[in-house]
């Protein structure tokens, strides 16, 4: 199984006083059916750490919460996108894969210049997508597919650095960008939230962090 740092969510539990790495247990059974094997960035744990350690196939940037850019207030969300800064940069100097989920994408986006905008309709709703040709989501290639949609804010346009992979058909409103040249990429939806995952999440995942073998749960 290929190995994965996973950026985690950070949860404040204010009775007790602790600041806790979270991450849904649902992300494991999906890394199953993608023969992955996650190692947990946490929050304190000096990035060079991550560096010395076996081969890392690819950075995942999951989603939960907002960026700290909108979530001014939020301490949570200034350490969290503290670390993921620092995970991108690992991630840039050792050529390893980045793939960012809702919120990663909304982090990777930011952390390349693009702006953020409030969108209506798109929490806990479900929507079609039109795929652009691509190189790194072959699994959708020019397919129109449902998926879910959890956030309040997007993007409406990428800089030149990035393409869109993927958009809403009514309002074009983008969920899925990719690198032109660094294999970074990011979707808005959650393939971990669907109660029976779809192949082609499936499929994307493994491809873009070149899963070559096959795997049964």
């Amino acid at each position: 199984m290929n190995n994965i740092l996973v950026s985690p969510l950070l949860v404040e539990i204010k009775e007790y006083g602790e600041i806790r790495d979270c991450i849904d247990i649902q992300w494991a059974n999906f890394f199953n059916a993608c023969a992955l094997s996650p190692i947990i960035a946490q929050t304190n744990t000096p990035i060079h750490f991550y560096e010395n350690l076996c081969k890392i196939n690819g950075l995942l940037l999951i989603g939960g919460g907002n960026l700290s850019c909108i979530s001014k207030n939020d301490s949570c969300a200034r350490i969290r996108d503290t670390k993921e800064e620092k995970l991108i940069q690992m991630a840039l100097l050792n050529d390893i894969p980045v793939l960012g989920v809702c919120r990663g994408l909304q982090f990777i986006a930011h952390y390349f210049g693009m702006s953020l905008t409030r969108c209506k309709e798109h929490v806990k709703t479900i929507h079609p997508l039109k795929i652009n040709k691509n190189k790194y989501f072959q699994s959708l290639c020019d397919k129109e597919i449902l998926t879910n949609s959890y956030h309040e804010y997007c993007i409406k346009e990428t800089n030149n650095e990035f393409s869109t992979v993927a958009y809403v058909k009514h309002n074009h409103v983008i969920e899925a960008i990719e690198h032109k040249e660094k294999k970074i990429a990011g979707i808005m939806w959650h393939p971990e939230r669907n109660d029976v995952f779809s192949s082609y999440d499936i499929e994307l995942f493994k491809n873009f962090f070149n899963v070559k073998i096959r795997y049964k749960i």
